[in-house]
């Protein structure tokens, strides 16, 4: 019996599917698929810096792929709607990373140069 491989070759889990083949899969979806196509004149973000769904490093890099239009940051949290573990029609949803590592997508996020905070 062959161990499941990890990483963008080998599927995560046996019958899984590679990181490669997930990108291909959620890139109609991706949010950075299309920022480039906003006019960030036009844009302002508002977001909550203790969010609990998207991570501050994943709204970073959106903006940056945007082309870095406003951002003002709040003092406040947003929850999931469902505990980790429970999803919609009884489906599985994974929980947050134990070793709080975070990924939005390939490459490392730079931090912002004009965020706001209230």
């Amino acid at each position: 019996m062959n161990a499941a491989r990890t990483g963008s070759e080998g599927p995560a889990r046996e019958g899984g599917l590679t990181v490669d083949q997930l990108r291909e899969r959620w890139h109609a979806v991706e949010p950075l698929t299309y920022a480039s196509r906003i006019r960030p004149a036009e844009v302002l973000l508002i977001n909550a810096d203790a969010d609990e769904v998207i991570p501050k490093v994943c709204t970073e890099r959106l903006r940056e792929a945007m082309g870095s239009p406003e951002i003002h940051w709040f003092k406040a949290a947003t929850t999931p709607a469902l505990p980790a573990g429970q999803g919609a029609e009884g489906n599985q949803r994974p929980s947050p990373p134990a070793d709080g590592v975070v990924t939005c997508s390939s490459g490392s996020p730079s931090s912002s140069r004009s965020s706001k905070s209230p």
